[in-house]
């Protein structure tokens, strides 16, 4: 597999653009639950509770989503390098 084919697989596309994808949304949940903590201030109360309980949440979903993309992208990778001889873990 040349360099050019191994950079136009089309899978290797897909789970680049997931990955990418992922943490982007990841940044976004990480962005919004900072403003959660900032908004609830020094007197927090059952309405700012809430939205910091559902923006940890979305943070928390945001990280398994994208560590699920990172390992399926790393997971191809491995089997690439292995299926042509390349030093995969």
């Amino acid at each position: 597999m040349s360099k050019s084919d191994f950079h136009n697989d089309p899978v290797l596309q897909v789970l680049h653009q997931a990955m990418s994808a992922a943490y982007e949304e990841f940044e976004e949940a990480r962005l919004r639950d900072e403003r959660a903590f900032a908004d609830m201030g020094s007197t927090p109360n059952s309405e700012g509770i809430v939205a910091l309980q559902n923006a940890g949440r979305d943070y928390a979903d945001a990280i398994v989503r994208h560590s699920n993309a990172v390992m399926a992208w790393l997971a191809f990778i491995d089997r690439t390098m292995n299926r042509y001889g390349g030093a995969g873990r």
